[in-house]
């Protein structure tokens, strides 16, 4: 929480400039401040030396810090150095990170180090990127602490990148070991690269990376380009993606789609999917969203009773929360009658949760064998 408040309250021109004349007031105090320690003298001459800023710049700046460092109150401390760190990353972003690094305590560190990062992603995307890779196991930069500061560098630099170097950025993102961060600058790079019309650089490159890194860049791609342009992007599906990645592509093209036009989207997305179930509960949750009316003649026009079944069992319990009589009725509807009882039971010990009143009177006068069914002890 102190992380969060710290790292963003800098962020306000107000709150910097407020805090600068705050600060100024105290170096003015009368009251006599303690004497710094030889080893606050050797940081001060240390940070005075950098050759980021003009002589004044490092006298302030050195001063600032180790001013900062002596004030009692954390949260004041921290915004003290998040100032002086973020003043000095404006100029020489690098400089302001390994400083940190190398005088900040881990708690000081985490304060000011995603402000930093990012500004660093900023000046020099490749330069960061390539700094975080040779970084990624240095026990001071990782661990969830500055999950937040990584990201920000992440996200900045990769979206630079991509913009215009597509490729470059995949194949630098190949290159980090953690999975989940990998995966997170996917996001970014698909973006950015679409916003710039670099999207088919991007699928051509994505064929040669990883089966999870493909789907997920593709996913992404298609995503976005369906939602801009449906028709470039459905020529695009058939172009460039086999038979196989086509089924797993279907929800990118079905759910820009269904957005025009409900019925075609949702027969195209369900004759395409590979898992059927998963489409079905995906095309209700979809079209619930766009067209509720429609959505349930849909489920009962479907060919199998399986289907059916599938689709009435999504929109029960898409429905419970804002329509819980239509929920059961739909759930009594099931053709399987083993699946019928698990699912309006379920609905049912739902509703009693919420509205045990009328769930009473849905029991009452449900069919014999579903009211039967509540009586039965689970275990039997």
């Amino acid at each position: 929480m102190k992380t969060s408040i710290l790292t963003h309250s800098v962020c306000a021109v107000l709150g910097a400039l407020t805090f600068a004349l705050a600060f100024s007031s105290i170096t003015r105090s009368t009251v006599e401040a303690p004497r710094r320690s030889t080893k606050e003298d050797a940081v001060v001459n240390r940070l005075a030396s950098s050759s980021s800023l003009e002589a004044p710049e490092r006298s302030d700046f050195a001063g600032g810090v180790a001013n900062a460092r002596r004030i009692p109150v954390l949260r004041e401390r921290l915004r003290a150095l998040n100032f002086h760190f973020a003043r000095l990353a404006r100029v020489d972003a690098r400089s302001a990170i390994e400083s940190a690094q190398e005088e900040l305590t881990s708690g000081e560190l985490s304060a000011v180090l995603p402000e930093l990062l990012k500004e660093f992603a900023k000046q020099e995307p490749l330069l960061a990127i390539h700094w975080y890779l040779d970084n990624e196991g240095n026990s001071a930069f990782a661990g969830g602490r500055h999950s937040d500061a990584r990201y920000r560098l992440l996200e900045e630099a990769f979206s630079q990148v991509a913009a215009s170097e597509p490729e470059a950025a995949l194949k630098l993102a190949q290159r980090i070991g953690d999975d989940g961060t990998r995966l997170s600058v996917l996001m970014p790079i698909a973006t950015s690269a679409f916003l710039e019309g670099r999207q088919i650089d991007l699928l051509e490159t994505a064929k040669g990376l990883d089966s999870v890194s493909r789907l997920f860049v593709s996913s992404a791609t298609m995503a976005q380009w369906a939602e801009f342009d449906l028709q470039a992007a459905k020529e695009a599906y058939g172009k460039y993606f086999s038979p196989g990645e086509q089924a797993d592509q279907a929800s990118s093209i079905g759910v820009a789609w269904m957005q025009e036009s409900p019925q075609e989207g949702a027969d195209w997305w369900l004759s395409t999917a590979s898992n059927k179930d998963e489409a079905i509960t995906e095309i209700i949750d979809t079209w619930a969203g766009i067209e509720p009316t429609g959505v349930a003649a849909w489920a009962a026009s479907l060919p199998d009773a399986e289907s059916r079944d599938t689709a009435r069992n999504s929109l029960a319990n898409r429905l419970l929360g804002s329509d819980p009589e239509k929920a059961l009725a739909l759930a009594s509807s099931i053709e399987n009658a083993e699946r019928r009882g698990e699912v309006w039971r379920f609905q049912v010990a739902l509703l009693q949760a919420r509205n045990p009143e009328l769930a009473e009177r849905m029991i009452n006068s449900a069919q014999p064998e579903l009211k039967e069914s509540m009586a039965t002890p689970e275990s039997e």
